[in-house]
């Protein structure tokens, strides 16, 4: 074989092997908001809801994050996605790194950052994080077991992890520190697929600082009509 026919093959050999590694163009993308982007979630393409209640302000843009304060209990501040925009009865990854600055809770199931899914109606998980402890709810009233690790000194990196079946992990800087699964209570979850994030209790009251929030729970109905951040 000639030298120039023997370059060919090896560049279409690799060629061939290089597009079969290449991730598929159809897996789910992140849908990614960032403070570094100077929008709000409800900016974001497609957008989240926000939620504003009994006289909360509104979330501010401050450099590098996105402060979510209320002062009382009874007011709630929180950004919220729902069906049709999310499918969370699949397998889906959320991440999201937030520093709480500063809160409290009036009841022992609940905190002053709150992440809330429901996949399909009256059925989800809650996940609150409060000063120095994270902890899933078991049950609308009911905290399950408590992760002590700092929430107020910085900004920590979460990934919750959906198996498509009822059952989370959450990753804290990169290891894993619980699991639960999904419990029935609509008042809890409501009656729509959802994702929210931010201040969401009336019993609790706090500030906190987001500096991103990302899933892959988008419905693939969407996924092609927005471009993905990395």
């Amino acid at each position: 074989m000639s030298n120039n026919l023997f370059c060919a093959f090896r560049l279409i050999t690799a060629t061939i092997i290089l597009v079969s590694l290449s991730p598929s163009l159809s897996a789910d993308p992140f849908l990614t908001w960032n403070a570094s982007s100077d929008l709000t979630p409800d900016q974001l393409d497609p957008p989240y809801e926000l939620t504003l209640s009994d006289g909360a302000g509104a979330p501010a843009l401050e450099s590098g994050f996105l402060r979510i304060s209320t002062t009382q209990n009874g007011q709630n501040a929180f950004y919220l996605m729902r069906e049709p925009l999310v499918n969370t009865t699949q397998p889906f990854t959320l991440e999201f790194s937030v520093q709480l600055v500063s809160g409290s809770s009036s009841v022992n199931y609940r905190g002053p950052v709150m992440v809330f899914i429901t996949t399909s109606p009256g059925t989800g998980t809650l996940l609150a994080i409060d000063v120095d402890k994270i902890f899933f709810l078991t049950g609308n009233f009911t905290p399950g077991p408590v992760a002590e690790v700092d929430t107020d000194g910085a900004p920590h990196d979460y990934r919750l992890e959906h198996d498509g079946s009822g059952g989370f992990k959450l990753y804290y800087d990169d290891g894993e520190i619980l699991t639960t699964s999904t419990f029935n209570d609509v008042n809890s979850h409501g009656s729509q697929m959802r994702v929210a994030w931010g201040e969401a209790s009336t019993n609790a009251s706090g500030e906190s600082k987001w500096v991103y929030f990302r899933h892959t729970a988008l419905d693939e109905s969407f996924s092609d009509s927005f471009e993905a951040s990395e």
